[in-house]
This record gives structure tokens, C-alpha cells and sequence, in this order.
């Protein structure tokens, strides 16, 4: 399963996702879901459409 997730014009992934040394609750609410097993495992994609990405 893929989900595609648009972050907004002025953002980047890690607007969403955070960092990893600093992760952000979407992070931690989905990979808790999948351990869970309230979703099954899945590719959660940010596309990025301008130049904020690092």
C-alpha cells in the first residue's frame, strides 16, 4: 500500500515526518498503528515540488 501525502507549498517532508532524532506525532501515530495492526504496513510518500527539501 502506498499513501500519498502533500505537505503544502512552503513545506518539505520533514514538516510532517520531523527528523529523525526529532520525529513528529504523525510519525509515531502511524508506525504505532502498523505495530498495532490497526493499518497494515504501507510506503507513505512526500513529494516535494519546490527546492525546501534538505
Amino acid at each position: 500500500n502506498v499513501f500519498y501525502l502533500s505537505h503544502g507549498g512552503w513545506s518539505n517532508e520533514t514538516t510532517i515526518m520531523g527528523t529523525d532524532k526529532d520525529p513528529h506525532s504523525f510519525k509515531n501515530v502511524m508506525d504505532h498503528a502498523i505495530e498495532d495492526g490497526k493499518i497494515k504496513p504501507l510506503i507513505i510518500v512526500l513529494p516535494t515540488y519546490n527546492n525546501t527539501s534538505e
